[in-house]
């Protein structure tokens, strides 16, 4: 009687320690590359070097917004990397940065709300009186 029993027990272990139990990884995760820029509804072309920004989200909610600028032999060079930080609350995130978003454009928001649908994560901002879109495809997922 005892050997049915431990082996039942046994059987409710290993069914109940599956890998479906294994919490899912949250869609930000992964690395993304900016697509477009817009201020007020207006997306000018983005530079060369802009094409090349990256942002990357670990499972820890940390991160890398990775920025290129030209460098003297006017080839894209990394220019900032910068930590991030970002919370899910919801069907929304909330990411931080430790430089602002457009650095280099005297605008200091460095922390906003931000979806992500279909692998395009829009993060938007008000500024001045001003909104801004900053668009990023994903590119690799974890």
């Amino acid at each position: 009687m005892k050997k049915p029993l431990l082996f039942f027990m046994a059987s409710i272990l290993l069914i109940g320690c599956s890998k479906d139990d294994e919490p899912a990884i949250d869609p930000i995760v992964g690395q993304f590359r900016l697509v477009e820029a817009s201020m007020d509804g207006e997306s000018p072309e983005l530079e060369i070097c802009q094409q090349l920004f990256t942002m990357e989200f670990t499972i820890l909610n940390t991160g890398a917004y990775t920025l290129y600028g030209d460098d003297q032999d006017t080839q894209c060079a990394v220019s900032a990397i910068a930590d991030l930080d970002w919370q899910k609350k919801g069907d929304r995130y909330r990411i931080t940065s430790e430089i602002p978003f457009f650095a280099g454009l005297s605008i200091p928001t460095n922390s906003a709300e931000a979806t992500l649908k279909n692998n395009v994560l829009t993060i938007a901002f008000n500024y001045s009186g001003h909104d801004y879109g900053i668009v990023f495809q994903k590119t690799i997922s974890q």
